[in-house]
């Protein structure tokens, strides 16, 4: 029987949801794959809608999955090690479920006193220290009268506080971590908190205002969101919790020689002035013989680091002022514990038998699954002869407006969190090469620094708020500061603006071609689909689709006949 005699079927699958030839799917395992596809609905009918048609998508993936095994791709050897590269990965999914995924629970009285705390929006002001004896200082002098603004002004390591004096604005619950909200909106206006400890530091919070949150909404329409709010702050408390344990079981000894070595070499290698403006936290690797690259720089039960793979490691996964110098042993040991946290907890796993777990059996089987259909529809399914000439240019010729290229402003930016900095900057600037200068020194953009703030051609779609101001600005001049899209704030100079134009043929071919060739491609996994749908037995159980579906969320009761 085919899929299109079955395909509204509405009988009773029990814990199916469709059965695909001989093969079963579950609704646990259709749950799951709309939870990963992040869909929100706006009503009842709408979400039976949209999970009917990923439930298709499902059918479809599960075909692919059937040819694979006939053509023996269970055995294909980019199938075999793909999944052997993964296999940590596997491991950590089933020691994430038995520690973390299994203990967290959030009940219908959390959901509701999550959305009490919705009701207003707060105005609160804050100061950060990373020391809990300075925080524990700072709240007896607040105690005693001391102005708070001025404290944090003087106190608090947030940068923005030298410019709004700890004043965050208004704020809604879920905004800040789990511990920070359960106080804060806990607080009446004008209380201030104990230290809250965080990730960032000790925070000392005042509540300047209170506002009715004209964003809540009826607690039905807002219930799933809450639900994984809540979910997702206890699932990051326990996974903390749980990292603390793993860190004391696998203390990290870093070889206080090694480090000391690490110093002395560098002493030794170069002139005193030289040793000055070189950073403590790196170390020339090509000044290192293979010996010296093979130190062992720490250790921990079940594994080790080698000095070279410590500087190679630190430096893709730290920027310069997150590394930790050579003679800052625990700062050291630290940062390599969460480097080689992963291979701790796959070790940890493989100790606790993880890979024979029912959680890692399915782990594995999905994704052997999801890489042999990908080899199937990308490299075993019937190729598509390539887009002619003729197609292409009737392409080029019908569509010439997707091959324009954009006006586009070259420019310079110097990117600061604090705003007395930029306004002092924007002072000193007086050319191109004073520019220059400064964002190698000051700019906080990600790369920038070594470009001196040189961002290339800007166009409007990928940075707006630059160029905004820069079609304003005249060209060889300074425009700013002005706040940028990420709450910093911006200086920029434009050197020159370029051209809106059209591509021409031969420069848009490679790009036509590339979208003909996949709309050919997938005409012809379509085609396939079809063919196989209509030789395989698919029976769909839409009963069981609305089984997953809470009405009450939508304010409506269940509708007749779907239970």
């Amino acid at each position: 029987m085919g899929a299109g005699m079955m395909a509204g079927c509405s009988g009773s699958g029990g814990s199916l949801v469709a059965k695909v030839g001989k093969d079963k799917i579950t609704i646990e395992r259709f749950t799951q794959f709309v939870r990963d596809n992040n869909i929100g609905f706006r009503s009842a009918d709408e979400e039976f809608s949209v999970k009917r048609q990923l439930l298709d998508s499902l059918i479809n993936h599960q075909l692919l999955v059937q040819a694979a095994y006939e053509r023996g791709l269970d055995k294909h050897p980019d199938v075999i090690k793909i999944v052997e590269s993964n296999r940590m990965r596997f491991l950590l999914d089933a020691l994430y479920d038995k520690h973390v995924a299994g203990q967290v629970t959030v009940s219908e009285a959390d959901m509701r006193e999550f959305y009490k705390d919705l009701e207003y929006q707060i105005r609160v002001s804050q100061i950060v220290v990373t020391s809990p004896d300075t925080a524990n200082a700072l709240v007896e002098r607040l105690k005693k009268g001391e102005n708070f603004e001025q404290l944090a002004y003087e106190y608090s390591i947030d940068p923005s506080a030298k410019r709004n004096r700890g004043d965050l604005g208004y704020i809604t619950r879920g905004t800040g971590s789990a511990e920070f909200d359960r106080i804060v909106f806990r607080m009446e206006v004008n209380e201030i908190s104990p230290p809250i400890k965080t990730e960032v530091g000790y925070h000392i919070v005042k509540v300047l205002d209170k506002k009715l949150n004209d964003l809540r909404e009826e607690f039905p329409r807002m219930r799933r969101a809450i639900e994984q709010q809540l979910t997702a702050e206890r699932r990051a408390e326990v996974t903390n919790r749980y990292f603390d344990s793993i860190k004391v079981k696998y203390p990290v000894t870093v070889d206080k020689s090694v480090a000391d070595y690490v110093t002395h070499k560098r002493n030794t290698l170069y002139p005193p002035p030289v040793v000055e403006r070189l950073p403590k936290y790196d170390f020339d690797d090509t000044q290192l013989d293979r010996d010296e690259k093979e130190l062992v720089l720490a250790t921990w039960d079940g594994g080790q680091m080698s000095l070279i793979e410590y500087l190679f490691t630190v430096r893709r996964a730290f920027q310069p002022g997150d590394r930790p110098a050579f003679d800052n042993y625990d700062s050291l040991a630290a940062i390599i514990y969460t480097l080689k946290r992963p291979e701790i907890l796959a070790h940890e796993a493989e100790l606790e038998g993880m890979a024979e777990t029912e959680v890692y059996r399915n782990k594995t089987k999905l994704f052997t699954e999801y890489s042999m259909a990908d080899i199937m529809r990308n490299d075993s399914l019937p190729q598509q002869p390539p887009p002619t000439e003729e197609e292409l240019r009737e392409y080029y010729d019908l569509h010439r407006d997707q091959f324009l290229v954009p006006r586009r402003v070259h420019l310079y930016e110097i990117s600061v969190s604090d705003e007395m900095l930029a306004q002092n900057l924007a002072k000193q600037i007086k050319s191109l090469q004073d520019f220059q200068v400064r964002a190698a020194q000051y700019t906080e953009r990600t790369g920038m620094r070594v470009k001196g703030g040189d961002m290339g051609y800007v166009e409007q779609a990928l940075m707006p708020d630059l160029y905004r101001v820069a079609q304003t600005t005249e060209i060889g001049t300074l425009a700013g500061p002005f706040r940028n899209a990420y709450n910093k704030y911006s200086l920029i100079w434009p050197v020159e603006w370029t051209v809106s134009e059209y591509k021409d043929y031969l420069a848009a071919k490679p790009e036509i071609q590339k979208l003909l060739g996949d709309q050919k491609k997938q005409q012809g996994f379509l085609a396939w689909i079809e063919q196989r749908r209509a030789t395989t037995d698919i029976d769909v159980y839409e009963d069981a689709i609305w089984e997953t579906i809470d009405r009450t969320v939508y304010g409506a009761a269940p509708a007749e006949g779907k239970s």
